[in-house]
């Protein structure tokens, strides 16, 4: 898989922003944004790279040569959530696909980065614990929610 932006420019790396990212975060979540993400993948040597809607993968991350993809189509919860799954990889080490429970893990350390306590009691407390309606007040994937869900059960 090539990244199809132009990845140097004038000796520095390009920063490649999500076109759908919100500027700012809304009352209602907490945690980096999606460009903050890629601002902070960027500044730690990767390469953030945006893909053809046509591929099959939403996301990946290649471990060699520290290259996390993103599908241009992505919303921009999904683009935060998938971006801090993928960092969850590169943190571990992983590299290619992974098993389910490698996976798991790379979703539970993206939850602890885009979800705070706080943020999900008051989620909760407004739109009750319903997974899906959690995932859209919090401004992520419902599989961040469920991998915060994951901690506060292996807490209690």
């Amino acid at each position: 898989m090539e990244c199809p932006l132009p990845l140097r420019t004038s000796g520095r790396r390009r920063r490649t922003h999500h076109p759908m990212t919100t500027t700012s975060l809304p009352d209602t979540w907490t945690g980096p944004t999606t460009n903050q993400l890629i601002d902070s993948a960027t500044d730690a040597g990767l390469i953030v790279c945006w893909i053809s809607p046509r591929h099959p993968r939403q996301a990946a991350y290649a471990h060699a040569g520290g290259i996390i993809w993103l599908r241009r189509d992505l919303t921009d919860a999904e683009a935060r959530s998938l971006l801090a799954h993928e960092l969850g990889h590169c943190y571990y080490g992983d590299d290619g696909p992974q098993p389910p429970d490698i996976e798991a893990r790379a979703w539970r350390w993206a939850a602890r980065l885009l979800i705070t306590d706080g943020a999900y009691a008051m989620a909760e407390r407004q739109v009750g614990p319903s997974v899906p309606g959690l995932a859209e007040h919090l401004h992520v994937t419902s599989e961040a929610v469920a991998a915060y869900q994951s901690i506060l059960r292996r807490v209690a």
